[in-house]
């Protein structure tokens, strides 16, 4: 199994105003590339929730357990529809899309497990970029936008923006998204260990 993890925090300096941590595991099979087990634990100043979610292969289910503060547990049974995806695994999974054969403003539709449900979504490709990281370095880019549904986290709309570099690894260099309380941003520091050479950077 791949095991993923993120992790969202607010700067020290802030939590005075407003408090953020924010954790996500993702655990995938190694063969094809399926999610097994996905977490999702949000805690944003006094407001927690839980999400977690265990996919069952043979029967193509997804077994989900949800707590919100002080709301009771809630536990389904979701049909566990082709192509869908946790959150973490989905952001990985656009990894695979030959960006190169798409046109300018094209939009990809994809499905992914958001809040218990089944959501139809997409992402619009706006073209390749150079992106300049904060100790200098720069990379050719595919820069797409994905469409975010309204929920305890994002707003509803075209509001996350997302560059991969512009070679076979496809690695996410920058990440700018709004979420309800202000907005998310991060950057690419140091990459290790990658299969393909970094045809991308601008040197």
């Amino acid at each position: 199994m791949w095991r993923f993890s993120a992790i969202g925090k607010t700067y020290k300096a802030y939590d005075f105003f407003y408090t953020v941590r924010d954790t996500f595991i993702s655990r995938v099979n190694f063969s094809n590339f399926e999610p097994d087990y996905f977490i999702r634990k949000v805690n944003h100043a006094k407001s927690s929730t839980v999400h977690e979610y265990q996919f069952n292969d043979g029967f193509r289910k997804i077994y989900s357990f949800v707590k919100q503060e002080d709301q009771p547990f809630i536990r389904d049974t979701l049909v566990w529809e082709p192509t869908v995806s946790d959150m973490l695994n989905t952001v990985y999974d656009f990894r695979n899309y030959n960006f190169d054969g798409l046109k300018k403003n094209e939009q990809v539709n994809f499905k992914m497990l958001v809040d218990n449900k089944t959501e139809d979504l997409y992402f619009r490709y706006r073209g390749e970029e150079v992106v300049k990281t904060r100790n200098g370095r720069k990379f050719r880019c595919h820069h797409i936008i994905i469409r975010l549904l309204g929920g305890d986290f994002f707003p509803d709309g075209e509001y996350m923006n997302v560059w991969f570099t512009a070679d076979q690894n496809r690695i996410p260099v920058k990440v700018e998204t709004e979420i309800l309380v202000g907005s998310v941003n991060a950057i690419l520091t140091n990459v290790e260990h990658i299969k393909y050479p970094l045809t991308s950077e601008i040197h």
